[in-house]
């Protein structure tokens, strides 16, 4: 068996939730919670490396998520995957963006795509904004949470505020529009040293165009 995607969870549940989802269709998926753990796993498809790094100190929650990145990329990962909250759950400080920078820098990535959508639970992203349904993040219970508010539903500007990259977007139009004119829009936001994207999506569909745009990507 060959591993071809790596996934870092930055907690315990969302490790568990996508290692289920990824069994639920039919790939053979390791879960783990150490990295010291992932060669156990080493004859999967997909490994899920579930981290408790979403409020860890920056320097913390980058130096694990980095090992764990390593470790699976040792083993032959075509694709490394950071799986954040659907509601992009987060401070000023992060952790969703300095850990990607580690990550991109690691994968030397020239792009990332960013898409905390999940409609079957009802987040979806619409104008780079994030909805619970039809309400904006920052209109729900989420604006109260103790550790990680969302006052903002802007995710631009909400990693904006935690890396010093620049942060673009792939409206809802281009990804209805299909696969090629998302690359096409990519290599835009390229030029224009965007190399951050948060990519609008409001159905399952939406995200299958996303994921064959990237399915090549490191």
């Amino acid at each position: 068996m060959t591993l071809v995607f790596g996934a870092i969870a930055d907690d315990l549940t969302g490790g568990m939730e996508l290692a289920a989802m990824l069994v639920g269709q039919g790939v053979r998926c390791g879960f783990v919670t150490e990295v010291s753990a992932i060669d156990d796993v080493a004859d999967a498809e997909a490994i899920v490396v579930a981290l408790k790094i979403r409020l860890a100190p920056v320097d913390d929650a980058q130096a694990k998520a980095k090992a764990a990145a390593r470790a699976l990329l040792d083993l032959g990962a075509r694709q490394i995957f950071y799986k954040y909250c659907a509601t992009f759950d987060s401070t000023d400080r992060g952790n969703i963006g300095p850990v990607a920078d580690c990550l991109a820098s690691l994968c030397s990535a020239q792009h990332v795509l960013f898409c905390p959508s999940f409609p079957d639970v009802g987040c979806v992203g619409f104008a780079g904004h994030q909805f619970r349904g039809t309400t904006l993040i920052s209109e729900t219970e989420k604006r109260f949470d103790p550790a990680t508010p969302m006052t903002d539903p802007d995710l631009r500007r909400v990693l904006g505020r935690q890396t010093q990259e620049a942060v673009g977007l792939v409206p809802l139009q281009t990804v209805l529009e299909g696969t090629a004119a998302v690359r096409r829009h990519i290599e835009q936001e390229d030029a224009a040293g965007r190399r951050y994207l948060i990519a609008d999506a409001v159905r399952n569909a939406d995200l299958g165009v996303l994921a064959q745009v990237a399915v090549e990507d490191r």
